[in-house]
């Protein structure tokens, strides 16, 4: 075991004592342990899973990867803290404070769910509207002033990401396009029974990992890479998660990924963005160009 494994495990010892700390004090009319739960199972356990495939099955790789072991740490790190302390400590206190009510306890009310059509209509709404949420909030991620601060560690490059590079990200960025767009917004408008909150949170976690796999299994719906690889690639397009946003936003590529990279070099992988000072003047001038048009704000890589 060298320095680097040592220091990892340090860190996620951290982690984990944390969230003996916070997640015991959470008082038992806290309703979220199954649905955390679900979701750590969905990301880590899945995800563990999923790389251990594709590690045996490379063939399915959209390029040949070449994530170390450093890689891998600092990816599960940074998603260890944003599931096991940062999530659970928003939830805490969105409940501690009564600011949204996420799931339906009362027996009248998970029936009128049920029953009521309305409601099933209303969560896949819901999940759209998270959808355009977090594609927005990624373009003006991307805007120079503050790609480096916050969204920068999100770019590793492409041949090194592996499943956990989802939630490889800076926490600010977890809590106003994650926590706001995967856990709350689907929830927000309506709240919903245990089971179908599970399976709602369960699915975003999964999808995030499936996207980020960099692979293709063929025949499979879940594990088709390529969309979001290009995002990673080139990393002025496909900002969503579904083409047809993008296509609205006028920011969609669709191409052949292992053609792009038949010369072993990256687009525009930009690795030392020059971001000037912070003028929140010319931001906010700029949020519209950055949501609706289709100049790209990163420089080609020399």
């Amino acid at each position: 075991m060298d320095a680097q494994d040592i220091n990892f495990f340090l860190w996620c010892t951290v982690k984990v004592l944390l969230a003996s700390i916070i997640i015991p004090a959470i008082p038992s009319t806290f309703n979220f342990y199954i649905p955390l739960i679900a979701c750590w199972i969905s990301y880590f356990v899945l995800g563990a899973i999923l790389l251990a495939y594709l590690e045996s099955n490379k063939q399915y790789y959209i390029i040949p990867m070449k994530w170390k072991k450093s890689d891998l740490y600092f990816q599960l790190s940074a998603s260890s803290r944003d599931l096991f302390v940062v999530l659970p400590t928003v939830l805490f206190l969105t409940h501690k404070f009564n600011i949204v009510k996420i799931v339906l306890t009362n027996p009248e009310e998970i029936y009128s769910f049920y029953t009521s059509p309305t409601s099933w209509l209303m969560v896949p709404g819901a999940i759209i509207v998270g959808l355009v949420w977090r594609m927005t909030i990624h373009r003006i991620l991307h805007h120079p002033s503050i790609y480096r601060i916050w969204h920068k560690r999100h770019h590793v490059r492409p041949e090194c990401m592996t499943p956990f590079s989802s939630f490889n990200d800076h926490p600010v960025e977890f809590l106003i396009m994650e926590a706001v767009g995967t856990f709350y917004i689907p929830v927000i408008l309506n709240p919903l029974p245990m089971p179908v909150l599970v399976l709602v949170w369960s699915w975003q976690c999964f999808s995030g990992i499936c996207d980020h796999t960099n692979a293709t299994i063929p025949g499979s719906y879940f594990v088709d890479a390529e969309y979001h690889f290009t995002h990673h690639q080139l990393t002025v397009y496909n900002y969503a998660e579904f083409e047809i946003l993008d296509k609205l936003a006028g920011t969609l590529y669709i191409g052949d990924a292992k053609e792009r990279d038949r010369d072993g070099k990256f687009d525009s992988i930009d690795t030392d963005m020059k971001a000037g000072s912070f003028d929140i003047v010319g931001f906010t001038k700029h949020i519209y160009s950055l949501i609706f048009s289709n100049k790209g704000e990163v420089s080609k890589q020399a």
